[in-house]
């Protein structure tokens, strides 16, 4: 999933000045989960003030021209009268650059919300209304508001809400911090992640290789579960055993690392809540050791006594 994959920075917002309110960030979540597209509609102002034919043109109709005269006076009305440019600036990074497969972080400020991949190109409409004839739902707030609001857009498909592992993820984030109060995540409406010495793009590499080792166990589990048995090999150092922890703790619903999966070790003769148990096969390792076998012990009176005992596997099934 990672390999060679373009990464952005992308915010979802209804700013016109600065000092505007955020969207909520379960809004921002079910546009991209239940709608499934991410975009940005462009401030009007600046448009009427040079070409207002342009504002119910799809991006693919404008011009270079028109690009840097709309840019230029909205560069002016942000000195005069704090108006948004940022989503003037993404429109080559959006039109041009953004392509199907790459990956864009979702962040909401300083707040982390998603990471998606983009599956769909450019596209527009002219009113939201025509957005179920482009297959994609809109939905409406508590307020009667519709979303998505924006006219300029491309599907997406859902890796991950930030808030579906909160906290494995504040834990990358209190590793890469150098301070406590540094601020990690990008700003602006929409840009690439180029430099892997940032910290934003750090946590994100972090964050899409522990989505990839989701999904891997996912699928591990779910072999398991379908056939009742799996092989897991390689040359020795390479996880296996901590993969196969992770996979008893996936099964039981915990942390691999906690102290309650510890506590669910079997233990042989005593374990009315033992779940799982490692057992390491070597050449001397056999049928008596791991099923039932014979055991020779020494009574009080120094006579030799030979008692059929059961082994792990018998234990466990027995429990």
């Amino acid at each position: 999933m990672t390999k060679n994959k373009t990464i952005w920075h992308m915010q979802i917002h209804k700013q016109l000045k600065r000092g505007d309110k955020k969207l909520p960030t379960s809004i921002v979540e079910k546009i991209i989960t239940y709608s499934k597209v991410v975009g940005f509609d462009l401030n009007a102002k600046p448009i009427l003030n040079t070409n207002p034919d342009l504002l119910n043109l799809p991006l693919t109709k404008w011009r270079e021209e028109d690009i840097k005269q709309v840019k230029e006076e909205c560069r002016r009305l942000r000195k005069l009268e704090k108006e948004t440019c940022g989503e003037f600036e993404a429109i080559n990074g959006f039109l041009k650059l953004m392509s199907k497969g790459h990956i864009i972080y979702i962040h909401n400020g300083q707040e982390p919300v998603a990471l998606v991949e983009v599956v769909g190109d450019y596209d527009f409409v002219k009113n939201i209304d025509e957005y179920p004839s482009k297959g994609v739902e809109t939905f409406e707030d508590k307020n009667g508001t519709k979303y998505p609001w924006f006219r300029h857009f491309r599907k997406v498909k859902l890796l991950d809400l930030y808030r579906n592992n909160k906290e494995a993820l504040d834990k990358i984030l209190a590793k890469i911090k150098k301070e406590p109060t540094q601020k990690l995540m990008s700003r602006g409406t929409l840009g690439i992640l180029k430099d892997p010495n940032r910290p934003t793009y750090t946590f994100i590499q972090e964050w899409l290789n522990m989505i990839e080792k989701n999904i891997e166990i996912q699928q591990t589990t779910s072999f398991l579960k379908n056939f009742g048995q799996i092989i897991l090999y390689g040359p020795p150092g390479t996880g296996k055993t901590y993969r196969t922890k992770e996979l008893a703790a996936r099964i039981l619903g915990l942390d691999p690392s906690s102290k309650e999966f510890e506590e669910k070790r079997f233990k042989p003769g005593n374990s009315p809540d033992g779940a799982w148990e490692i057992v390491q096969f070597h050449p001397s390792y056999n049928y008596e050791d791991f099923v039932r076998g014979i055991s020779v012990t020494t009574t009080e009176d120094g006579q030799i006594k030979y008692e059929v005992k059961d082994r792990i596997f018998v234990e466990m099934c027995r429990e």
